[in-house]
């Protein structure tokens, strides 16, 4: 691929694109200051993760990017700070999701556009997730009926479990899958890790929430250059004009993507934006 000058947006994956994670959480020092020279470009900037808007802003909002934000892997997309949409799951799921993370010792949670609620059930060993990290959006919960009563009277877009295991893994897809045979509002399984197993409402995706993004900004597909590893970047690769998958990226994710990036060790986004936006390397 040659430099593109027809490029109005480049969207970012987060963990595992512009963070090592869960290895290491912390931004690369060029990658800020590359950003930066992108949009002085005319190009806007956007994140799609599987994070919401708050965890994001965060870690993110020191950038001051200036495209597009889809969070939650798509259940809620946010355009300068204007939510433009919400998709949130049942209580039914809701519960349904607890008692799995109990009986399986697992860390679950629970996400809406401000919020994350978590659970770690004793004796999990697996990654901490967003509770590795401090601010007022994280809500621990007890564990007990009247703490996860919170949960229900929240919108909520996305549950993340944490495994420690790939056994408890296959279950929870398993449990998942069979659940969606009977619930009267299935849901969505995808996955940005092995170990970190994502629910949303049916048909919610990183591509259909960029899609409701880009009719607000008046940017056609083509124009829009997107980076990202992971399970659940699969249909914003395949919603775009030039779609990067990261070396470390799964295989569904470099079987959507038109090319190949370096790993996120080599800061491999970085390197695709110098290179193919700014003209450099």
């Amino acid at each position: 691929m040659e430099q593109r000058g027809d490029i109005a947006l480049v969207m970012l994956d987060v963990d595992g694109t512009l963070l090592d994670t869960p290895q290491n959480r912390q931004l690369p020092a060029q990658t800020g200051p590359v950003l930066g020279r992108v949009m002085e470009r005319g190009v806007q900037v956007g994140l799609a993760s599987g994070r919401n808007y708050a965890h994001l802003m965060s870690q993110m909002g020191h950038l001051g990017l200036n495209g597009p934000m889809v969070c939650n892997n798509g259940a809620s997309v946010l355009y300068q700070e204007a939510l433009l949409y919400s998709s949130t799951l049942d209580g039914d799921t809701l519960r349904f999701a607890f008692q799995l993370s109990k009986e399986l010792k697992c860390l679950v949670e629970y996400s809406s556009v401000h919020d994350i609620f978590i659970y770690q059930a004793p004796g999990y060993e697996g990654p901490a997730f967003a509770a590795a990290d401090k601010g007022p959006y994280l809500i621990l919960l007890s564990g007990d009926a009247a703490s996860f009563a919170r949960v229900l009277d929240t919108p909520v877009a996305k549950i993340t479990f944490g495994v420690d295991t790939r056994e408890k893994a296959a279950y929870i897809r398993e449990a998942l899958e069979q659940w969606n045979r009977s619930a009267p509002q299935p849901v969505t399984i995808s996955a940005s890790f092995w170990f970190a197993i994502e629910v949303t409402a049916q048909g919610v995706s990183k591509g259909r929430g960029l899609q409701m993004a880009l009719q607000q900004c008046h940017i056609p597909p083509e124009a829009v250059l997107a980076i990202g590893d992971g399970d659940n970047d699969v249909e914003m690769l395949r919603a775009v004009g030039a779609s990067f998958a990261m070396e470390n990226g799964s295989a569904q994710a470099k079987a959507a993507a038109r090319y190949l990036a370096p790993s996120v060790k080599e800061n491999g986004a970085v390197t695709v934006l110098k290179r193919y936006i700014l003209g450099e390397g």
